[in-house]
C-alpha cells in the first residue's frame, strides 16, 4: 500500500449539492492603525468538493488579494493590506461549490498498521501547540486502548471515551483545537474534541489532523471542524465526533420516540461515526 500523506479522499461519493456562498469578514482595526492585514482561507476542490467562480471584493477601502499557499499543509490564502484604515473593512468572497456525501464503510479487519512511517507524514505525527501529545495523554491511553488491536478498532475505542469524557459548550472553547484545553477542562466544542481525539491518536503512532470549515447553510455558528485519521488502505478518513454525541443527545430527549427507535438511531450514528462520514453540508476550508 503506497502512503502518502497528499493522497486525495478515497470515501466513497453520492448525493452531491451545489451552494451559492457570500462569505463575508467584518475587520475593525484599533484607531490608528497604520497598516490592517487580513488573511482569508480560500476552500479548494478536493475529491468531496468542486469550488468555481471564486470572487473576491473589499469595501469600503480597495484592496487587491494576493494569493499565497502555506507549505506544511498546503491550505491556500487570500492576503489583504488596508493602508491607515478608517472604521470597519468588509472583505467578501463569493464563489460556487458542489459538495459530496462520503461514506468511507471502513472494515478494521483490512486496515494496516504501519510500524515506521514516512517522514512525509511526520506533521501529523508530532506534538504542536494545539494538538499536544506527551505522558498525560500516553497515560490515560493505557486505559482507553488496554492492548492494541488494529488502528480502526483503537481510534474508534478513543472516539467513544472522548464522547463519554468531554461536554459540549461552545462558550468554554479553546477556539484553537487544544488537546491539552480538552483534557483539562473536560468540555469546548468541536475543534477541542478533535484535537484530544487527535492527540490520543498521534500518542498511538497513528497520523492524525483536524479539518476545519463552515456550515453553508443558516446557523448561529457555521464554522466547524471534523477529525480525519490516515488509515491504510483507505488514506484519510473522516470523523465528526463532537456532531456524533450530539445527535446522540438530541435523540435521547426527543420525547416522541419510543424507546426501541431511540436505540435504533443511536447505534446507527454511532456505527457511521466509526466507519468513516463526511456529509454534503459542510464545506471544507483548511486542513492541519
Amino acid at each position: 500500500v503506497k502512503l502518502d500523506p497528499k493522497q486525495a479522499l478515497q470515501g466513497k461519493k453520492s448525493d452531491p449539492v451545489t451552494y451559492d456562498i457570500d462569505f463575508s469578514a467584518v475587520v475593525t482595526a484599533p484607531a490608528h492603525t497604520k497598516t490592517l492585514k487580513v488573511w482569508m482561507p480560500i476552500p479548494q476542490s478536493d475529491a468531496a468538493q468542486i469550488i468555481e467562480g471564486s470572487e473576491f471584493s473589499t469595501f469600503p477601502m480597495k484592496a487587491a488579494p494576493k494569493l499565497g499557499q502555506e507549505r506544511v499543509h498546503g491550505n491556500k490564502f487570500a492576503y489583504f493590506e488596508f493602508d491607515h484604515p478608517q472604521g470597519a473593512q468588509i472583505v467578501r468572497h463569493k464563489f460556487r461549490a458542489t459538495i459530496h456525501e462520503m461514506r468511507w464503510h471502513i472494515d478494521p479487519a483490512k486496515v494496516a498498521k504501519v510500524e515506521r512511517w514516512p517522514d512525509s507524514f511526520e506533521p501529523y505525527l508530532r506534538s504542536d501547540q494545539s494538538v499536544t501529545v506527551d505522558d498525560r495523554f500516553k497515560k490515560i491511553l493505557i486505559d482507553i486502548v488496554p492492548r492494541s488491536t488494529n488502528p480502526s478498532d483503537d481510534l474508534a475505542s478513543i472516539m467513544r471515551w472522548v464522547n463519554r469524557y468531554m461536554t459540549y459548550d461552545h462558550a468554554s472553547a479553546s477556539l484553537k483545537g487544544s488537546s491539552e484545553h480538552a483534557l483539562i477542562k473536560k468540555t469546548g466544542h468541536c475543534s477541542d474534541y478533535h484535537g484530544l481525539c487527535a492527540a490520543f491518536g498521534r500518542a498511538l503512532g497513528y497520523p492524525t489532523r483536524v479539518t476545519y470549515g463552515i456550515n453553508p447553510f443558516p446557523k448561529n455558528s457555521p464554522s466547524h471542524c471534523k477529525l480525519e485519521a490516515y488509515l491504510p488502505p483507505y488514506g484519510w478518513v473522516c470523523f465528526d465526533v463532537s456532531e456524533t454525541q450530539r445527535v446522540v443527545e438530541y435523540v435521547k430527549k426527543d420525547k416522541t420516540l419510543e424507546a426501541g427507535k431511540k436505540d435504533e438511531l443511536i447505534r446507527l450514528a454511532n456505527e457511521r461515526l466509526q466507519s468513516g462520514f463526511r456529509d454534503n453540508t459542510w464545506l471544507q476550508q483548511t486542513r492541519g
